[in-house]
């Protein structure tokens, strides 16, 4: 999984969607969280390949790892953002996608969670 291939898997998938995110922060953990959640959770719907689904997994869940529980709460409301503007949801999930990748600790994480994906699918 590279940079290049998420990034376009992105801009495809969220191309497909019948959300948006014109209230989405793509600087905010929790949004990207959730944004790139609901891609990974309609992965199949959108013909994703098992590396982009891989890519999502590993997106979201450190974007998860990041953010405090109390905000939690706040997630329906991204959810809503995301439904008012469809648009907007493809260069949103590609720039939480270059954030990731442009932050030093996402090498690391991207290994672990990579692993753990394979042995979830192995399961």
């Amino acid at each position: 999984m590279n940079k290049a291939y998420l990034g376009a898997t992105l801009l495809g998938l969220a191309g497909c969607t019948a959300a948006g995110a014109s209230a989405i922060n793509p600087s905010d953990d929790l949004h990207c969280a959730v944004m790139i959640r609901i891609l990974e959770q309609n992965a199949d719907e959108f013909g994703a390949t098992p590396v982009a689904k891989k890519g999502l997994y590993v997106l979201q869940t450190w974007y998860f790892s990041k953010i405090k529980r109390e905000r939690l709460a706040e997630a329906q409301g991204v959810v809503e953002a995301m439904k008012e503007n469809p648009g907007q949801i493809s260069s949103a999930s590609q720039k939480c996608s270059n954030r990731a990748f442009g932050d030093p600790g996402f090498a690391r994480w991207k290994s672990i969670a990579s692993d753990d994906y394979d042995q979830k699918a192995m399961r």
